[in-house]
């Protein structure tokens, strides 16, 4: 007998965001029964999970690494995280794989190889949020149930996580928990286990002006990233500095894959648009007596 599903659950319409214990986000669950002839087992069924969509904070145009170089497109699906690379578990962070036992994603019935029954949770959205910050998520899924003998779909299911909110304010009663545990949490610099993927020249959706955002991978559960964890020099084609107007804003995007960390940095109106962003990383305080790191970027134009 062909394996085959007698069940596939997951949202049926929109799952809208909230804040809760200091993020902004939308929570799912999705379950599965895979059916399998007598005297086989169901080994053969898994679940596949694809994402496209948009983060916006304040009206910066968020990036979200999905895996390694691979970021969230707003036109195309990829999946939601990163599969085994080859027969090693090492680094898997997408749904469904029999081969990797996750927190968030299992098999049972009997168990993790051959098990009929399948549950997954998820929960994107904004870390660390703060009060009279504008949090906006716009996310399509699919979520698939696939003959991984030969990779063929026997169902695909679709749904969205899409909502908007201000932290505080009108919202200031939901908010209060996230933003207030926000406030108490220690900042910190970069560590070695942080990595600095791009420097993007982006444009605010709501003033228009162009940004500097510079892109940072982190683990999961990273404590939040200070403003002051890089220090940033722009210099333009004469080699002179182009000023970068305040302090930057840090937005993060958290799933169970890690945490995208943006810093946000505006630019004075008529300054030339730079080319070159030369990052010096302040040392975490466990590096505290290490040598300060310098990255050079070029800055893409997005």
């Amino acid at each position: 007998m062909a394996i085959g599903y007698s069940s596939f659950v997951t949202p049926t319409a929109n799952v809208t965001p909230i804040f809760n214990g200091g993020r902004y986000a939308g929570s799912f669950s999705n379950t599965a029964t895979f059916t399998c002839g007598s005297g086989e087992t169901c080994a053969a069924g898994a679940y596949r999970q694809y994402v496209m969509g948009s983060f916006t904070a304040n009206g910066s145009p968020l990036r979200h690494v999905l895996c390694g170089a691979i970021v969230l497109s707003t036109s195309v699906y990829y999946e939601d995280g990163c599969p085994p690379n080859g027969a090693s578990c090492a680094g898997c962070t997408a749904y469904g794989y029999r081969a990797c036992t996750m927190t968030h994603d299992r098999y049972t019935n009997p168990n993790q190889a051959t098990g009929a029954d399948f549950w997954m949770t998820d929960a994107p959205g904004f870390n660390n949020v703060r009060a009279g910050t504008s949090y906006a998520i716009d996310l399509f899924f699919q979520g698939k149930l696939i003959n991984a003998t030969n990779n063929s779909v026997l169902v695909t299911q679709t749904w969205t996580v899409n909502g908007s909110a201000t932290a505080g304010g009108a919202l200031a009663a939901a908010a209060s928990d996230s933003t207030s545990s926000s406030t108490t949490l220690k900042e910190v610099g970069l560590s070695s286990d942080d990595q600095i993927i791009s420097a993007d020249l982006a444009y605010n959706l709501i003033t228009g002006s162009a940004e500097l955002q510079v892109l940072i991978r982190r683990p999961v559960d990273s404590a939040p990233l200070s403003a002051d964890a890089l220090q940033v020099a722009t210099p333009d084609a004469d080699e002179n500095a182009i000023p970068l107007v305040g302090v930057p804003e840090v937005y993060e995007i958290g799933n169970r894959a890690g945490v995208t960390t943006t810093l946000v940095y505006g630019l004075a109106d008529g300054a030339a648009l730079p080319e070159l962003v030369s990052l010096t990383a302040r040392p975490n305080e466990r590096l505290r007596n290490a040598t300060p790191h310098v990255t050079v970027l070029p800055v893409k134009r997005r």
